[in-house]
């Protein structure tokens, strides 16, 4: 089961934002082979908040979302 969590950036923990960098690093530019810059200034833009899934205290899924009104 996985358990999520939903949090604004600052609001992010050292660890929480360290396994998130870690883990779309992992998928995106070695598994993908897309090698771009990772940080790209939106993580911290007002409005988004990071969708992170954790099971058996891993992380293993995370995302974007940005609220509206």
């Amino acid at each position: 089961m996985i358990t999520w969590q939903l949090h604004p950036f600052p609001q992010l923990t050292t660890m929480q934002l360290y396994q998130l960098l870690k883990l779309r690093v992992d998928v995106f530019v070695v598994e993908q082979e897309c090698p771009y810059p990772e940080l790209d200034g939106k993580d911290h833009q007002e409005g988004v908040y990071h969708l992170l899934g954790y099971q058996g205290g891993k992380l293993m899924a995370c995302t974007l979302n940005v609220k509206r009104g």
